[in-house]
């Protein structure tokens, strides 16, 4: 008899022990990535992982803090319109939650004139555009990637001054692709540089936006256009001028429309900022506009104003905007 209870005692604490074990409780999610940025029409999918593992209940709940910009349907994200949306992941075991914050930006699909296709917009960061063709936007120095020293606001360096200064990065500042390492003291800060070359740094590297030819345009890693495009060559900013253009503004914005008839692009005068002091100047003045093509040590350029457009040559250091084009 006492044979036959402690059996009966010992499967049921079995049972007891492995139902325990079956029926783990969920304690959190981990939501990946946690920033998405999105063109409208675009689609990335969500990763959402409950913890722990073994966790019984691995079942989610997805939900948008705006449909009109962001839709989501098990993880896959839809952008619908430009704005920003917070996708919110919750448990249905205990309610633990992750956020993503998705920003959309308005699809691009560019003018063609003479035979290239232009972006309507300028960059406004690293991959990204303004959202309307009169905004400004970045002012990069030639051949860096956007790092945060487009900004029209960053910081200055070696001084976050406007003095005159020398603040040229080299060696074991420059990663593989010829860019400021993460970590260094001009990282994200635009580089004054007063002293020939006039280059952001040493020494000088003529391929870092186009890894080919003027006639053969090959993207680098450094070009900070979008996918799909790319920073123009001087023959692609001479085509453009070749259309035609007219100094005029767009919603009391001063620039220039290149072509004719219909198609028209419309490029703001932005201004610069200064080599030597790192001051944004002249916006509503004149527009400088870079190409990836080099000419000796200096890069060549598109600028224009009211009453004179044209491709020049220009020091590397200036801080210049980006009309991208199609790369084909």
């Amino acid at each position: 008899m006492k044979k036959e209870f402690l059996k009966i005692f010992v499967v049921a604490l079995f049972l007891i022990c492995a139902t325990v074990a079956c029926n783990k409780n969920v304690t959190g999610v981990i939501l990946e990535p946690a920033a998405l940025e999105l063109a409208v029409d675009e689609t990335a999918t969500l990763t959402a992982t409950v913890q722990p593992a073994n966790a019984t209940n691995i079942a989610v709940v997805w939900t948008s803090s705006n449909t009109e910009i962001a839709a989501v349907s098990n993880g896959t994200v839809t952008a619908k319109s430009a704005g920003t949306a917070t996708i919110t992941v919750t448990t249905q075991d205990g309610g633990f939650s992750a956020e993503c914050v998705v920003t959309v930006t308005q699809s691009e699909t560019g003018i063609v004139i003479n035979g290239v296709k232009w972006a309507t917009r300028n960059l406004a960061s690293h991959g990204k555009f303004v959202e309307k063709p009169e905004d400004y936007g970045a002012l990069f120095q030639w051949g860096r990637k956007g790092d945060g020293h487009e900004q029209r606001t960053s910081q200055n360096y070696p001084t976050n001054d406007n003095s005159q200064e020398a603040g040229v990065v080299s060696g074991a500042g420059l990663d593989a692709n010829g860019q400021i390492v993460s970590g260094h003291a001009a990282y994200g800060k635009f580089i004054k540089q007063n002293e020939t070359p006039y280059d952001w740094c040493s020494p000088q590297n003529d391929v870092l936006w186009n890894s080919g030819t003027e006639a053969a345009p090959i993207k680098t890693a450094n070009d900070p256009c979008p996918a799909g495009w790319r920073v123009p060559t001087h023959a692609e900013l001479q085509s453009l001028i070749d259309s035609g253009s007219e100094w005029d503004d767009l919603n009391g914005i001063s620039g220039r429309y290149f072509g004719d008839g219909a198609t028209k692009l419309f490029l703001p005068a932005a201004g610069v900022r200064s080599h030597s002091t790192g001051e944004v100047l002249s916006s509503g003045e004149y527009g400088d506009y870079w190409s990836s093509t080099v000419d000796d040590i200096y890069a060549r350029y598109l600028r224009f104003g009211d009453g004179y457009v044209g491709v020049y040559y220009s020091r590397r250091a200036f801080g210049f905007s980006v009309r991208c084009v199609a790369d084909l």
